[in-house]
Order: C-alpha cells, then structure tokens, then sequence
C-alpha cells in the first residue's frame, strides 16, 4: 500500500500545483531588430495554446500588438489623445486589474481620419532616429511589459521582460530582445514582474515523482 500513499502524495502536490501555478518561459534571447527602414517581428503564443497573444514589431518605431481585447500597461503619449507607450515595470511590481494613474490597462486603438480613413495604433516602446529616442524605453532599459491576455475567454495576468541594449547591433536602429515571460495559470489573479515557478514546488514534485519510482520498483522487485 505504500506505493498508494505515493501516488496520493504526487497527486496531491499536482493538484496544489494545477489550482495556481506561475508557468515560466524561456527559450533564450529573441532579438527584435530593425534599420528602420526594414521592418521585423516576433510573435509570441504565451501559453502555448496555438494562438498569438502579443506581435513586436520595430520598424521606424518599436510596438507591441496586443491581438484582440489583450492589453499592456501603458501611459498615454498625450497630445492628441491618441495611442500609448507601453511602461516599464521594475521586479516585483505587481501586475493585477489595479494600476495607479497615470498607467492604465490599453490596448489596440482604432482612429478614424476626418476624411473617413481607419487606422489602428498599437502601444509603443519608443521612437528611435538617428537625433535620440522619444518614450520611456530608452537606450539601457531592461524591464518588464505588464500583460493581460484571455485564455479561454477568461483574463490571466502576466510578464515578458524586454531588453532595450545600450549599443545596438550594427546596422539596427530601433528594437530590443525579448528574454523570457510568465503568467498566471488562475484567472483574475495577480502576477509580480519577474515572478517565476516557486523551487519548493519543484523540490515537492521531483521529490514526490523520485519516491513513487521507487516505491513502485521496490515492489516489482519483491513480486
């Protein structure tokens, strides 16, 4: 019986681990760069369900492209009323449905011309040219975009650090390099820039896997 007790025991870290997990995502540096002249993309799937949560894109600009009703934390450009830039958030700022003013939840924006013309404008990182850089990702900045994405139809929380190099690669102009992201597997529930998988989930479920193998092989030894 005492490969049962195992098994429940792995079961149980599993299902405490299933109820609200942070799941973390790190397949090494992705550079997202331009000339300015040439544009370039990278489309991320945060949860790996087959579909594009978030678009960057560095042209004559550096964006990101929330699909659908998704969102970033960002502050308006000002001026006309018109787009946004994303925010920069620091380690363990948290990212929930609360932001204090001026940041706000803000997405895609469609602007319709006086002429009857439709546009769509998307939250910038900055506008970069060859006389300095407009917005608050700067040359330097390494920090994290705020996220809220719907799985399934219901919101969940995350991050997706982006590194803003001081020197940029020769023949570059504007773009950065996305270095990894999480969220929040419990919808409606909050998220800490830069929080990561708990290592005592990981030491509970190595060590809960390690003794039902050995439970189960101890037992098939002595059949």
């Amino acid at each position: 019986m005492n490969w049962i007790v195992a098994l429940t025991c792995c079961v149980t870290v599993l299902n405490a681990t299933a109820q609200g997990t942070v799941v973390y995502h790190n397949e090494g540096d992705i550079p997202v760069y331009s000339d300015g002249a040439t544009g370039a993309g990278r489309e991320l799937d945060l949860d790996g369900n087959g579909t594009v949560d978030y678009t960057l894109i560095a042209a004559f600009g550096f964006w990101v492209v929330p699909a659908g009703a998704n969102q970033v934390v960002g502050v308006p450009e000002g001026g006309f009323d018109l787009g946004s830039y994303v925010w920069p958030l620091s380690p363990q700022e948290s990212v929930s449905s609360v932001v204090l003013a001026p940041l706000q939840w803000t997405g895609t924006e469609t602007y319709v011309s006086p002429g009857g013309s439709v546009s769509l404008i998307y939250p910038s990182f900055h506008l970069r040219t060859t006389t300095g850089t407009a917005g608050p990702w700067r040359d330097g900045v390494d920090a994290y975009i705020g996220v809220r994405f719907l799985i399934d139809d219901e919101t969940h929380y995350g991050w997706i650090n982006l590194d803003i190099p001081d020197v940029y690669p020769e023949n570059t102009l504007n773009g950065g390099v996305i270095k990894d992201w999480a969220y929040n597997t419990v919808p409606g529930e909050m998220i800490f820039a830069g929080q990561v998988p708990e290592p005592s989930t990981w030491v509970l479920l190595i060590a809960g896997g390690s003794l039902l193998w050995w439970r189960c092989r101890k037992r098939m030894c002595h059949a």
